[in-house]
């Protein structure tokens, strides 16, 4: 069987920026000594992401020996209209990827998603 960090660094896993990131983290937090990292996803959506996040920490937490959080921020109401050509309007359109709206009681352990202006919610 081909060890999960082989998998990530020849991008073998779905989501492999998520992967890499991931791997670089627990990495980086097993050598500062750090037992505990938050894992963020800003634009959740439907929660494929949020699933792929916790499917790959749960295996890099084993691995690494450092436990992990999910958090995702979500306005709850899909893309925002586009301010200039930098939003790409060509290719997203105003509410595309809207909101699963997961429940509390759905999501994985580890994993909560907080709806609402990141604005408002970050501080």
């Amino acid at each position: 069987m081909v060890p999960l960090q082989k998998k990530i660094e020849y991008d073998l896993v779905p989501r492999q920026p998520y992967a890499f990131g991931l791997d670089d983290a627990f990495k980086n937090a097993r050598k500062e000594g750090v037992s505990s990292i938050i894992i963020i996803e800003f634009g959740v959506a439907a929660g494929a992401g949020l699933y792929n996040l916790k499917f790959i920490a749960e295996r890099l937490k084993n691995i690494y020996k450092v436990d992990y959080e999910i958090y995702g921020f979500d306005t709850g109401l899909g893309m925002p209209s586009p301010v200039d050509y930098r939003d790409h309007p060509e290719k997203y359109y105003t509410g595309d990827f809207p909101p699963g709206k997961l429940l509390e009681q759905e999501l994985p352990e580890n994993v909560e998603i907080i709806y609402g202006e990141i604005s408002k919610n970050i501080t």
